[in-house]
């Protein structure tokens, strides 16, 4: 709706007024469709033809649908007066621009320009789209647990990590990746450096190009140019390696002219990443392993030191040890055994000596080791089967028979020799109480000298222990490097890092720059058709600003 007039109008308590005029009486006239004076009483148009003898009253400067002018108001009652004009400034939205009509109207009149726009807006997007060289994205994941596998129980690197560790470690494997040292791998194992799109030639000195960069302070510091260093660089840039959140993938994105290349440039990554890893944790190993094996020279020396020297103290007062225990020890030991048996026998033969003197004076063969005396056994049975014999005889033939008389020879001959068989048992007897009497003092002398002496081996005995504290504990430490030494030797030749490549890059199926002309161009035409309808309507709004103007 066209705006009101703002500037000159006045409104009064019973309608529209115009300045240095008075109130329009009611038979003023309007003319339908113009533009609308609003008051008190409602809106009134204004009529743009007076007639005979109609005052001119005012103006507002606004033109009807039609291009006619109007806005001027005019009184049957009254004498013409002198002209007030009211100006109104320049309203665009009265210019058409908010009318939508007269938008379509100029934009159907400018069709043919609006058609151009698109079609120069559809071949500048052809042109682009074959001039801009097409860029490929491949991606490799990788799964990288923090936990390392246990292959041996004791790793130089530490496989029992903080819960909130992990995503430190990741993070840290992030920036492994985009480091120097695996990328210049990568530019030497796939030949970057003679690769024009990661090592350019250097511009012709005294180009337009090395101008301009030095002119912005772009150009490279002077010197021999580096493709290996520029090839790093600019891998560098065409690669994004990155962690999503809440996972230990990291995602290694490569950007390349060539499908192929930036495939075979993520896999390379990834490849030379793993073995990096596995060098660095070989070549750590390797340093523990020099470490402990230089120390393990220093530890074998002052252990045959200590061995020396807790031998030389042995020797020296005769801590000879058999089966564990000195010899003193196990001497002591027995002849507390043989001091043991000494005395229960001497014991015994007390006792038969004892019986044997009082058998001196007697009559008879009572004494054990008399009936146990093969010899006595003999006499006494011969002396039996003679007195049997000699009992036969004489009843037989009367005592007084010559038989029986030899055999009473006889029989006194027996008895003698059973008199002197028991006396020399009797001897024998106490001569062995004797002999065990005196082995048990013997051994009893023994003992006593074997504890003086290991009396003075147990004050010996305490240095002797802390030398031989000194020789373990020193064995102890030298066993433990030596194990750790052997163990990291080990290592070097084993990968116990836990990664794997859950996704190898594959070829791009399409480019991922510029995007797909099924995009771009249809963006384009509606972009270009836009743009020339808008600067049709614009034009002609321009046009009829200068006309109202003029």
């Amino acid at each position: 709706m066209p705006s009101r007039p703002a500037a000159h109008p006045h409104r009064s308590g019973s309608g529209f007024e115009a300045r240095n005029s008075p109130s329009p009486p009611s038979g003023t006239a309007w003319h339908p469709g113009c533009p609308e004076a609003v008051g008190r009483t409602g809106r009134r148009p204004l009529c743009p033809d007076p007639g005979p003898g109609r005052a001119k009253v005012g103006r507002v400067g606004t033109e009807d649908r039609n291009g006619s002018g109007c806005g001027v108001m005019y009184s049957f009652a009254h004498q013409p007066r002198a002209e007030t004009r009211i100006e109104a400034p320049l309203d665009v939205g009265g210019t058409g621009f908010g009318d939508l009509g007269q938008v379509v109207d100029r934009i159907r009149s400018g069709l043919v320009w609006v058609i151009a726009s698109g079609i120069a807006a559809l071949v500048a997007a052809i042109l682009a789209l074959g001039l801009i060289p097409p860029i490929y994205t491949s991606q490799t994941e990788i799964l990288v647990d923090p936990v390392d596998l246990k292959v041996i129980e004791n790793g130089v690197n530490p496989s029992n990590q903080l819960a909130d560790s992990g995503v430190s470690i990741v993070e840290s494997q992030v920036k492994v990746i985009a480091s120097d040292s695996v990328l210049s791998r990568v530019v030497s194992r796939l030949n970057l450096q003679d690769d024009p799109e990661f090592a350019p030639a250097p511009p012709q000195p005294g180009s337009l190009s090395e101008t301009v960069k030095r002119a912005l302070g772009l150009a490279p510091s002077e010197g021999p140019a580096n493709p290996e260093l520029q090839a790093v660089e600019a891998l560098r840039r065409k690669m994004t390696v990155r962690r999503p959140e809440r996972t230990f993938v990291i995602e290694v994105v490569v950007k390349s002219k060539s499908g192929q290349k930036s495939a075979l440039i993520a896999n390379t990554i990834a490849d030379t990443f793993f073995t990096e890893e596995t060098a660095a944790r070989a070549k750590a190993a390797g340093r523990a392993s020099d470490a402990l094996a230089a120390r393990l020279a220093t530890l074998r020396g002052t252990l045959l030191e200590a061995e020396k020297k807790a031998a030389a103290f042995r020797e020296k007062h005769n801590l000879v040890k058999a089966q564990g225990l000195l010899l003193g020890d196990q001497r002591l030991s027995e002849l507390n055994a043989q001091l043991s048996a000494a005395a229960l026998r001497t014991a015994a033969l007390a006792k038969q000596a004892e019986q044997a003197r009082d058998m001196r004076g007697r009559i008879g063969t009572a004494l054990p080791e008399m009936l146990q005396s093969p010899e006595m056994r003999a006499l006494r049975q011969q002396l039996v089967d003679l007195l049997r014999a000699q009992s036969e005889i004489g009843k037989k033939f009367g005592p007084r028979h010559p038989a029986v008389t030899e055999q009473g020879a006889q029989v006194r001959e027996l008895e003698a020799a059973i008199a002197h068989e028991k006396g020399r048992i009797i001897e024998s007897t106490i001569k062995e109480y004797d002999r065990a009497s005196t082995y048990e003092k013997t051994i009893r002398r023994d003992i006593d000298g074997l504890k003086r002496e290991t009396e003075r081996n147990n004050r010996d005995l305490i240095v002797l222990r802390d030398l031989e504290r000194n020789v373990e504990t020193q064995r102890t430490i030298y066993e433990s490097f030596l194990k750790r030494s052997r163990e990291t030797g080990e290592q070097e030749r084993l990968d116990t890092t836990n990664m794997r490549i859950i996704s190898a890059a594959t070829p791009p199926l399409g480019r991922s720059w510029p995007p797909s002309p099924k995009v771009v161009l249809p963006v384009a035409l509606l972009f270009g058709l836009g743009l020339g309808a808008a600067l049709v309507a614009y034009g002609g709004i321009l046009r009829s600003l200068l006309r109202r103007r003029a």
